[in-house]
């Protein structure tokens, strides 16, 4: 998708955008085993949230994500 229209979708759905990059993704894998969070209700309560669109924020991920992480 182009990136004005990305941008314009998201300024459109007036909601907040986390964008990550590989680090980030890598400290959440890491936070269940580190901070003890209860993996499969917290997962279980995101898609909750995701179907009903009631999601705190959109996830935009950069094009050097897959990359770094392929890497």
């Amino acid at each position: 998708m182009p990136l004005a229209e990305l941008a314009a979708r998201l300024i459109a759905r007036s909601q907040n955008i986390l964008f990550m990059d590989v680090c980030i993704l890598l400290d959440v894998i890491r936070a269940p085993f580190q901070n003890k969070i209860a993996v499969v209700g917290t997962a279980k309560q995101m898609e909750r949230q995701m179907q009903t669109g009631a999601f705190p924020f959109a996830l935009v991920l950069p094009s050097l994500f897959k990359k770094e992480w392929d890497d």
